[in-house]
């Protein structure tokens, strides 16, 4: 089933058959698609892109570049109703490496009567109609690690019980590699 977007595209190029030829058409199509494709990819070693999230709770949100300097965890959920239990390992890693500046912050999307979990980490709402900046990625549970230039250096997605085993050693090892040290040394 087509979606509004797609229609929209297709109206799009209808109108610029009948204006322009076949290989100007081409040429705008492959721009429109690439457009899409760039914009959602995350790449390794690339700057993470800003965004701005409100907070899940009454407060303030959150806006990735006032963490420039920081190394930043991000744990992007998958539907999860007050699943602080699974979160467990990853507010406890936060606490080891908290005299490193390490930031964590818990990106949860709403479902239905779903509540957030209740942490004393910032658990924000990935909510489209509020967001700015960068779209939450359709692949979740996500785990990624942000240095303090604001680089990904890391991304990994599967189950969120995976994700918590496994992070014990990959922090451990990225700050090892200079996360704890100031930008620019």
């Amino acid at each position: 089933m087509p979606t509004i977007k797609i229609i929209k595209i297709e109206r799009s190029m209808r109108t610029l058959r009948s204006c322009l030829g076949y290989s100007v058409q081409v040429v705008i199509l492959l721009c429109f698609i690439f457009k899409a494709s760039f914009a959602s990819a995350l790449t390794i070693g690339q700057p993470f892109p800003n965004f701005t999230l409100p907070s899940a709770y009454v407060g303030y949100g959150q806006q990735l570049q006032e963490q420039h300097g920081k190394p930043v965890m991000l744990i992007v959920l998958d539907r999860c109703d007050r699943c602080q239990k699974k979160l467990v390992e990853f507010q406890h890693q936060n606490t080891v490496y908290a005299l490193d500046d390490l930031e964590t912050w818990i990106i949860w999307t709403s479902y239905k009567d779903d509540l957030p979990p209740e942490l004393p980490l910032p658990v924000l709402k990935a909510d489209s109609r509020l967001q700015q900046g960068w779209q939450v990625p359709k692949k979740r549970p996500a785990l990624f690690l942000i240095n303090r230039d604001g680089i990904l250096d890391h991304a990994q997605y599967g189950s969120l019980r995976k994700l918590s085993r496994q992070v014990d050693s990959l922090l451990s090892e990225w700050m090892q590699q200079g996360q704890a040290r100031p930008v620019g040394q």
